[in-house]
Order: C-alpha cells, then structure tokens, then sequence
C-alpha cells in the first residue's frame, strides 16, 4: 500500500534556535495547527517564532503555543500566526485524525527529514519529507510510548506516524530511538578504550495524550478558510 500525497505535503523541515527536526500540519475545526516533539521547541515560550525550511532558504513563521507536553509526553502543539503550507489539496483529501489507537504488530510508515535529507513531490516549494516503515513491537501506556521496530536517524524527530491500512489516523509523534554504546574491537576482537553508538532498531513514538482536548481548549489555530501562501 503506498502512501497518499497528502501526508508528504503536512510534514515541513522544522529549526527552532539550534534544533532541528520535523513538524506536521494538522487542521481541527476550521484552524490549522503545528504538531512536533516536545524537544525540540522545549524552550519556546509565548509567541515566537519557528523556521520552517521552503524553497531552499529557512523561512521564520509566527507562532503561538497550544501546549507542551507533561511528563513523558513528548508534543508540543504550536498555533501559526496565519496559514501557511500546501492547499492545492485542503478539501479533496481528509483531515489527519490523531489518535494513538491500534493493533499490535501493525505496520506503519513514518516521515521526516534525516540529517537534512528530502526529495520532491511538487510541494509548492516546500521540500518533502523522507519515509520509512516499521511495525509496532509493543507500548507502555504508563510512559506515554508506542515501541516500533524500524530504524530511526536524528532529524525525523517531531515527523508523524501513520498506520499503513489508514493513512489519514496518525497514532503519535517520533521521539527518538534506543542507542548501545559497543566497543571497537581491534583486528584480534579484543576490546578496545574506543566506543561507538549502534542504533537498535527501537523507535520511541509518543502517543497523543489529550492533544486534541487541549487544542479544543485553547482554539488560536489560523483559520484555513483563507488558505494561501504568504512568506
């Protein structure tokens, strides 16, 4: 099953002071939203701005905050000043539905943009984010986790996660990945003083925790009746 055009063209390369991640557009009763990790945009406080990478050149985009995630949950919600984004298709495609609802060993495909990484899909100048796939080994509701088994790289952090028989339902937000730090061993396989960190194959995702409640609660999304690009 491949993935419709539309999730491409929500996900943006996203740089907030020396972070650098991905982000996704989500749109909820008449007003458009941006959802990252939490990390990212930890520091972000009140209004301010964000950067979001177009045409090659990092653009600052005015934003609110909705929410930053407590605890173990690692979203943090932003409110665009005025639209921007993608809208030659706002109203043939459905609205993402955000809902860490699912089966386990599901698979599903995950977007963002690795050490800086994208490709183009004629996204009105906005580069398109790279995806990949894996499937979901557990989770641990106690911790806000989903556990997929796929292989993560820095920079598809904030990137959404979406379940491949509906690619609509995004179940959570890229975290990070498990790490173990392993000896170098020298031409004999002994153990040298040198280590090097090995990427496991565990990607974090967390799930959405009274994300669209909180939206609900704090409605400052642009509108997107009046979708166009002004940057």
């Amino acid at each position: 099953m491949s993935v419709s055009t539309h999730i491409f063209q929500r996900t943006f390369c996203l740089r907030f002071n020396n972070s650098f991640g991905t982000c996704f557009a989500y749109d909820l009763e008449g007003k458009r939203y941006i959802i990252t990790a939490r990390h990212l945009v930890s520091k972000l406080q009140g209004k301010s701005e964000v950067e979001i990478l177009f045409d090659g050149r990092w653009i600052r985009i005015g934003v609110d905050i909705v929410m930053h995630g407590e605890g173990d949950c690692d979203i943090s919600v932003l409110a665009p000043l005025k639209f921007f984004g993608c809208s030659q298709f706002m109203g043939i495609h459905p609205d993402l539905n955000i809902d860490s609802s699912f089966n386990m060993s599901e698979r599903v495909y995950f977007f963002g943009f690795p050490y800086g990484h994208y490709t183009t899909l004629g996204n009105q100048n906005f580069p398109a984010p790279l995806v990949k796939t894996g499937i979901i080994s557990g989770s641990s509701p106690q911790q806000n986790l989903i556990y997929l088994d796929g292989h993560n790289n820095p920079g598809f952090s904030g990137g959404p996660v979406v379940l491949e028989r509906e690619d609509s339902h995004v179940i959570g937000v890229i975290s990070g990945y498990r790490h173990d730090d392993q000896f170098v061993l020298d031409k004999n396989g002994i153990k040298g003083p040198y280590t090097y960190s090995q990427n496991t194959g565990i990607v974090f995702v967390s799930m959405f925790n009274n994300v669209k409640e909180s939206i609900l609660s704090n409605p400052i999304g642009a509108d997107v009746s009046v979708a166009h690009m002004k940057l």
